[in-house]
This record gives structure tokens, sequence and C-alpha cells, in this order.
């Protein structure tokens, strides 16, 4: 068999310039930002891309215009699986969580290390404290917003563990403070995702359609039917739930009144 390839020059002769284009993707294969070079500057560029890496790039597309060009000048025999970082197995190690555990550690009591002083109004001192949030009154619509990106004096992260949330009767009747006995049963109408990192990403959305109770998929400008099992995923970001019994269980202002600030 012939193995000789040929040298860059002697591909190039005979292509359209350019010969292909580069697109800077996400990882479902959308396009972003244009790349464009020609492949002559591309050879001549050799190595800049490795050497100078663009940070807000992480998945990249080739656009061959033909496939007569492609044959000349790329070889998929001569592919290797890129190298992997050690941190980019340290989010596929993490175990799935429920949407219960969020709520219960939302809710959990907090101390105030010596970072975060509390202002005593009494003393007129900082002092270290005990934080807690508690839910005296629920809306009718329940926007659950859960915190994918995490954020310390040194380091920077979107958060891809995946927390699986019922699709009906979220109970958070033994969550809130004064409800009297009345049950806070939500079921879940929509869902907002983020794909993507902290410098940038792309949103869709899951819906149910009142009419016939069956899920789509929002992406763009397209909708198409959505399956339930694709619902539940590390992408998921905001969850929309609705009160059962809206006229009887709702707040009157509609939100959810907390001791200690609205932070859903």
């Amino acid at each position: 068999m012939d193995t000789h390839h040929a040298a860059p020059e002697e591909a190039l002769a005979g292509l359209p310039d350019p010969a292909f284009s580069l697109y800077a993707t996400n990882k479902e294969g959308r396009l972003s930002t244009v790349l464009e070079e020609s492949v002559a500057s591309l050879f001549s560029m050799y190595g800049a891309y490795s050497d100078k890496p663009n940070a807000k790039v992480e998945y990249v597309a080739v656009d061959w215009p033909s496939d007569e060009g492609m044959a000349q000048v790329y070889d998929p025999r001569r592919m290797h699986t890129p190298d992997e970082h050690a941190s980019a197995r340290i989010v596929d190690d993490q175990d799935d969580v429920n949407l219960q555990q969020c709520i219960e550690g939302f809710l959990r009591e907090e101390p105030l290390g010596p970072e975060d002083m509390w202002f005593c109004p009494r003393c007129k001192e900082d002092q270290q404290a005990l934080k807690k949030l508690e839910l005296w009154r629920m809306p009718q619509v329940l926007v659950v917003h859960l915190k994918r990106f995490s954020y310390s004096r040194v380091w920077r992260d979107k958060l891809d563990t995946k927390v699986d949330f019922p699709f009906e009767d979220l109970d958070l009747s033994t969550y809130v403070k004064n409800s009297d006995g009345r049950k806070m049963v939500y079921d879940l109408f929509a869902v907002s995702n983020h794909y993507g990192g902290l410098g940038g990403g792309h949103y869709t959305a899951f819906a149910k359609q009142q009419d016939d109770g069956r899920w789509y998929l929002f992406d763009d400008s397209h909708v198409t039917k959505a399956d339930e099992g694709s619902i539940v995923s590390s992408a998921s970001y905001v969850l929309f739930y609705e009160l059962k019994e809206a006229s009887t269980a709702a707040g009157a202002d509609g939100d959810i009144a907390m001791s200690n600030g609205d932070l859903w």
C-alpha cells in the first residue's frame, strides 16, 4: 500500500481558497464565533493554535465545501485521542443529587466564619453567627434556580452535577412554617438548560403543553417533541413548578416569603 503523503503545498494545488472553514462551536455543534483561515495560512501558522489557545473556544468544527477537497488533505486514520487533564475527570466522579437534598441544604443552618462576620445591632460589633433561611409563604409558580456556577477567591467553575427532580408531586409542605396543614404540592411545567461554561454557552428549554400534556424542546427557532427521559440532565439550570391547588395554598402576593431574604 502506498503510504506516501503529499506535501502541504502539493495538497493545496487546485483547491479553493479557503479550502475549509473553522468554526468555534459548543458541544452540540452549534456555531458561535467564526474562525476562517485559508489552508495556506494555517499551514504557515502551524502550531499557533496549540501554542496560543483561545480559552473561550472549547470545540472546533471543520467545514469542508467538498468531499474531494477533504480527501486530499485530511486522513482520518491519523487522528488520535486527545490527552485529558486530571481536572476534567473531577466532574465525572461527582455523585448525582436530588432536588430534595438541594432544598434541605438550602434551608440548613449555616455557621458564618470569621470572614463573614455579622454586625450585631445591639452590641454594635461584628460577631460570628448562624444563618438560617425559612419558608413562610409559597407562590403559585415556583422558580427553582440550581446554582451551576461556583465561585471562590481563587477558583471559578461550572458545576455539571446532575440534579434529579420530580415531574409531579413535589411536596414542600414540611418546609413551610405557617402552612396551617395545607398541602404545598407542585408539578413541573418547564425547564431551562444551559450548555457551556463560565465564558459563554447556549440555552435551550423544555416546556409541557397544557392541551396534550406532552413535552417539547425549544432550541432557538426549532421546536421538537421531547422524551421525558431526556429532560433531567446535568444541563438543567432553572426549574418551573406550578402549585396544584393555587387558590388555597398560594401566598397573597405570589412570592416566596423567607425570614432572611428572598433567595429563590
